[in-house]
């Protein structure tokens, strides 16, 4: 017997062509060159919620602030009764937020999703300088 094919008869070699392995790729990265933004947008969603989210816990916060404090919020309380009312004018601003901590679940919600420092990589409060008038 022999084992070579019949004339006129073409037989396939295995594996891919380089066309078609080209083709592929071109595909895929279309498809991946498609899909990229739309990706981008969707998390640009989900941190816009996730701020949203936050600013109404800190809104929050406030409400049952002023609902423990006679309806005032820490900027109208004295600090002797918990509030921040010295520290208005020529007092760092954190102190307004740092009276909320106890109807706070995470201080995490001061800083937005879209914020990349590290804890203790940001403002150092204590020796920040504040402009008066």
């Amino acid at each position: 017997m022999n084992s070579l094919p019949k004339k006129g008869v073409y037989r396939r070699p295995d594996g891919f062509t380089l066309l078609e392995l080209l083709l592929t790729t071109a595909l895929i990265g279309i498809l991946v060159a498609l899909i990229i933004p739309t990706l981008i947008k969707a998390r640009q969603k989900v941190k816009a919620a996730e701020c949203i989210g936050q600013l109404r816990q800190a809104g929050m916060a406030f409400i049952s602030y002023a609902d423990d404090h006679k309806d005032r919020f820490p900027m109208m309380v004295p600090a002797n009764k918990g509030g921040t009312l010295e520290y208005q004018i020529s007092g760092p601003s954190y102190l307004h937020f740092q009276s909320l901590s106890n109807y706070l679940d995470s201080p995490k919600i001061f800083s937005g999703p879209s914020n990349t420092n590290q804890p203790g990589t940001g403002i150092n409060f204590k020796e920040t300088t504040y402009l008066t008038s």
